[in-house]
């Protein structure tokens, strides 16, 4: 199970809406994968020999 779908279970219990937990799964999954977007640019400037490999 995901962090982000372990929260949301976590959200179910408190009756969250599913409405809402959608929206913050969504920001959740954006904020991960902006995350990894910026440490593949960090390592990319790090190692420019790398880079595309």
């Amino acid at each position: 199970m995901t962090e982000i779908e372990k929260i949301s279970e976590e959200l179910k219990e408190y009756d969250v809406p599913d409405e809402l937990i959608g929206r913050i799964e969504n920001l959740l999954a954006n904020l991960y994968a902006e995350k990894e977007r910026l440490l593949i640019e960090e390592s990319w400037r790090l190692f420019p020999d790398r880079m595309g490999k």
